[in-house]
């Protein structure tokens, strides 16, 4: 194999989730080897010119319900390709003593000593206009086949450079992490239904109102069946959880190579079947909101005359589409829409500019849903683009909060194919999903929580991506070096601490035999040092005792495989479990 495989033009123009594959081949459909896919494009400001798109009314309806309390915290297993073994070693840190400890899971509402803030009631959190969302992509379900983690097609297949006959020796592995094992259910147990029923609980823990769900096959096959699933564990679990469904036009009965009339057959089904569903996202006048991806695939000729069809016969829209790059009113003239998105970029200097589109949807009338997304890796395609630790997502966050936008969807909850997850994972364990509570009550409260108990949150790579000092053996991952697309073309190679405080104190990163320090005041504070081999230590000092403590993943430079993956650790942290 040859960096011919990485067609990097056309991967930058691509910038899609689903192109990771229909995932038909694993049990149940896990596998996506095959497809395109690229590390996301900008998606911009929202540009004007060439018509305009009328706004629809209508407001979105809150809901009731709880939160499911759980115990536990994410376990390792999952492991790295860099280190060539293919086995599902683990990857994460560890919380130890000192304060940090999580214990229990969170309450719904009130005190919880496993995060640094105290999480508003379900209903409260409910009760704010503003909505967030996580972008579910079915080929990762928890487990693909109910089988021990230790050797279940994650491990055997996907984790492992030879897996599925060695389709992904070349890039060293077809994933660098999976979801947080789960222990196999009984014989006879819907065990897709059960894993999705936890997957709600812990959305639901972290102040989500629903999933957006990428929609590869609406007629048949895994794809159909495990939307079905999840609009049934999301009734079952909280009725007030929703599923908007998000057609991709990349794919299956959607994509460009299909006529219109067959697309518009596609969406029928998908409205008339799922959108009929309870759990199914509609607003508070009955209208179904459908969030379309790459929706510019299909002209706005197409989206009015399948509006019009779609209300004609019972089911009328909120259309909300979601180009992958910038959105452009434009391509949507004299179409009614109820709001606009992007898939949005993955940088910090990305994040910046996102502010920039809120003002002139808001001022058509529109709603804004901003995308939020943690990183961006694809070992199947060799390519990465570079967040800079957290602080691209942190960035997104932040424009999304500061430009008054008013839904914000989570990209990804669980697309492994592209290292975009933020769900409880083997590696990024719970660091991005405990931030992403933080920040969802920020948003929908309109105001910082305050921190009332100390958390640190850390996030490295597990060896330096400058090929100079971390070289991989190019005679097994002979597809070539990962490159680096749609930002910096330099790999930032640093290790990051961010702290939520809640009073001044001196973070401390101990690694490769050197701890260095920073004397910092309360609040959301960051500290950044140089990527060493090592495990590195992180804690939070105070009065000269050590309140909060926690070591991330061995960091080592001798590699067979690259693994852009920036892992995570959190202390305390507090993921719902079964």
């Amino acid at each position: 194999m040859n960096g011919s495989r990485l067609l990097v033009a056309a991967i930058v123009a691509l910038g899609c989730s689903a192109c990771s594959g229909s995932g038909e081949g694993a049990p149940g459909g896990g596998s996506a080897s095959s497809g395109g896919g690229s590390a996301s494009s900008g998606g911009g400001s929202a540009s004007s010119g060439g018509g305009s798109a009328s706004s629809g009314g209508g407001s979105a309806s809150s809901g009731g319900g709880s939160a499911s309390s759980g115990g536990g915290s994410a376990s390792s297993g999952g492991g790295s390709a860099s280190s060539g073994g293919g086995s599902a070693s683990s990857g994460g840190g560890s919380a130890s003593s000192g304060g940090g400890a999580g214990g229990g899971g969170p309450s719904d509402g009130g005190t919880t000593t496993c995060w640094p803030y105290d999480r508003p009631s379900t209903a409260a959190l409910r009760a704010s206009p503003r909505k967030v969302f996580a972008h579910y992509f079915s080929p990762y379900p928890i487990s693909l086949d109910n089988q021990p983690p230790a050797n279940d097609y994650y491990v055997k297949g996907y984790l492992n450079p030879a897996g599925e006959s060695g389709a992904h020796q070349y890039c060293g592995g077809f994933l660098r992490e999976r979801p947080v094992p789960q222990t196999p259910w009984a014989a006879g147990t819907d065990y897709e239904l059960e894993n999705m029923k936890i997957e709600v609980r812990r959305a639901i823990a972290i102040g989500l109102d629903g999933f957006t769900y990428d929609v590869l096959n609406p007629t048949s096959g895994v794809h159909r069946t495990r939307l079905d699933k999840l609009l049934q564990a999301a009734h079952a679990v909280d009725p007030g959880f929703v599923i908007l469904l998000v057609p991709d036009m990349t794919a299956g009965p959607f994509n460009a190579g299909v006529s219109d009339s067959a697309a518009l057959q596609a969406l029928q089904t998908l409205v008339q079947g799922p959108g009929a569903q309870p759990a199914s996202y509609h607003l508070a006048d009955g209208r179904l909101v459908l969030s379309p991806f790459a929706a510019n695939v299909r002209s706005a000729a197409f989206w009015s005359n399948a509006m019009s069809t779609l209300a004609g016969q019972g089911t009328p829209l909120a259309l909300v589409p979601m180009p992958v790059g910038s959105f452009n009113f434009a391509s949507y003239s004299g179409v009614t829409l109820y709001g606009a998105s992007t898939w949005g970029p993955r940088t910090v200097s990305g994040a910046a500019a996102m502010q920039a589109p809120i003002a002139p949807v808001h001022d058509a009338g529109l709603r804004w849903m901003a995308p939020v997304s943690p990183q961006d890796s694809r070992p199947k395609d060799l390519v990465y683009t570079e967040c800079d630790n957290s602080a691209a997502f942190r960035g997104l966050w932040m424009a999304a909060i500061n430009g008054g936008a008013d839904w914000v969807q989570l990209i990804t909850w669980n697309d492994y194919s592209e290292d975009t997850e933020i769900a409880p994972s083997s590696r990024t364990q719970t660091a991005f999903y405990d931030l992403s509570g933080y920040y969802t009550t920020w948003f929908k409260q309109g105001a910082q929580p305050p921190i009332v108990r100390d958390a640190l949150y850390a996030f490295h790579r597990t060896h330096s991506m400058n090929p100079a000092v971390a070289t991989p053996d190019l005679a097994k991952q002979d597809g070539g070096l990962f490159k680096p697309v749609n930002g910096p073309s330099m790999p930032t190679n640093d290790i990051e601490l961010v702290g939520l405080l809640t009073a001044p104190g001196t973070l401390e990163i101990s690694v490769g035999g050197s701890t260095q320090t920073r004397v910092v005041d309360g609040g959301l504070q960051t500290f950044r040092v140089p990527l060493a081999e090592g495990t590195p230590v992180f804690r939070l000092v105070r009065d000269g005792g050590t309140v909060v403590q926690l070591s991330g993943a061995a960091i080592d430079n001798a590699i067979v495989y690259q693994d852009p993956l920036y892992v995570g650790a959190a202390a305390p942290t507090c993921a719902v479990v079964r």
